[in-house]
């Protein structure tokens, strides 16, 4: 209840209930249960007031931030804005697993050269890396598709072996693993953020992946079955 009080003074409701969630079930697996009831104020509101503040970025602000990112974070970065993945599919938390070659079954690489074969590119997220557990699929769009291209070339000329099984968006560093944990990923992503003068969290960039979907169902250019 200590616990609580001081937690309401920093954080949303939402927030403090879910660590007191995981504390009884830490509990009660160890065969202690909690039978007072612990009011939390607020306990349904899930968003801080960074994400009530929080803006969807212009297109002028998401190519200040892909013109200020490394070629490794410029992937991560498109495959979110114009893909609308999650980070945690570019490189799920404990860093075991992410999104491979095999999972853009359009790309090629050929004597050196990286190609797509048909643009828009189809974008397999299979299901360990999916929120829901069930594979899905989505596109990614030509300029997305040229930044995958040129960083793979890079990574070729380098001496890298690519192969179906290679990873996106690989390690840097040889102390890390061979995939990039979640925090990694979004720790490259603020970078590349804040060097281009913009706030929010890396999370906006999915924010903007649904507006222009919605701006192109008003369009007619796409259906509200494909944008769902």
């Amino acid at each position: 209840m200590d616990h609580v009080t001081e937690a309401e003074k920093k954080y949303t409701g939402g927030y403090v209930n879910c660590t007191l969630k995981a504390t009884k079930s830490w509990l009660a697996f160890n065969d202690r249960h909690i039978t007072r009831k612990i009011r939390i104020r607020h306990a349904d509101d899930a968003q801080s007031r960074q994400v009530l503040e929080e803006r969807v970025p212009t297109k002028e602000e998401l190519r200040k931030m892909l013109l200020s990112a490394t070629k490794q974070s410029r992937v991560a970065i498109a495959l979110m804005a114009f893909s609308g993945v999650r980070p945690e599919t570019l490189g799920n938390y404990r860093g075991t697993d992410d999104l491979r070659i095999a999972d853009l079954p359009e790309l090629q690489i050929e004597k050196g050269k990286v190609d797509f074969r048909r643009i828009p590119a189809v974008v397999l997220v299979r299901a360990d890396l999916s929120k829901t557990r069930q594979p899905y699929f989505t596109f990614l769009a030509e300029e997305g598709c040229r930044y995958v291209a040129d960083f793979f070339e890079e990574r070729l000329r380098k001496g890298e072996a690519l192969s179906q099984h290679s990873p996106l968006v690989p390690p840097t560093k040889s102390t890390e693993k061979s995939f990039l944990r979640t925090t990694v990923i979004g720790r490259r992503i603020r970078v590349a953020m804040r060097r281009a003068g913009y706030g929010s969290r890396p999370y906006a960039l999915r924010c903007y992946f649904d507006s222009e979907l919605l701006l192109a169902e008003s369009k007619g250019v796409i259906t509200r079955d494909f944008r769902i």
